[in-house]
């Protein structure tokens, strides 16, 4: 099912393209919104762009934190990869043992990126982990069904990997205002 959604959103190109450029001309266009039918075409190119986008999830992109008014590197690397979930880790270089604590992402339909910023500042003074929930469409079929007990199941496996004395923030929604 997921190749024929590929396939059409590789056929959809010339669409968005075209919509793209339709929304361009009214923008440069004086008086093209003026009328209802501009109007109405702009509308119409723009709910198009916006329900026919393929998102790719974006990286992290943390490579160094500020520790009392140092700039250190910090390391990313997947420490546990499961069906439905990867467990992502963000270590400085050069610190021992740090506070642990595990940010539980949102399981709502968007990347765990969007945590981008908390990932940030709870890496200064911890050792930082962050549930990176797969998107569905990348699953196979053969890891069957992704329930509410899988999803107890994996923030257990995940708290025994990291340790005893772990720090959790549990996220049920996140929120970005720009």
């Amino acid at each position: 099912m997921y190749e024929f959604y590929d396939a059409m959103a590789y056929a959809q190109l010339p669409v968005r393209k075209f919509a793209s450029s339709l929304r361009t001309f009214f923008a440069n266009t004086p008086h093209a919104m003026d009328y209802s039918v501009g109007r109405f075409a702009d509308g119409l190119a723009d709910m198009y762009l916006r329900t026919s986008r393929y998102v790719k999830k974006p990286e992290f992109g943390i490579e160094q934190v500020n520790v009392d008014g140092e700039n250190v590197r910090l390391y990313q690397t997947t420490v546990l990869d499961k069906p439905f979930c990867n467990l992502v880790r963000f270590k400085k270089e050069g610190f021992g043992y740090e506070p642990k604590v595990l940010i539980i992402a949102p399981v709502s339909g968007h990347f765990a990126t969007l945590e981008r910023d908390t990932v940030k500042r709870m890496a200064e003074h911890h050792e930082a982990y962050i549930t990176d929930w797969k998107s569905l469409r990348d699953v196979p079929l053969s890891a069957g069904y992704f329930t509410l007990d899988n999803y107890l199941s994996y923030l257990i496996d995940f708290m025994h990997y990291i340790g005893p004395n772990t720090h959790v923030l549990w996220r049920f929604v996140s929120l970005q205002f720009k």
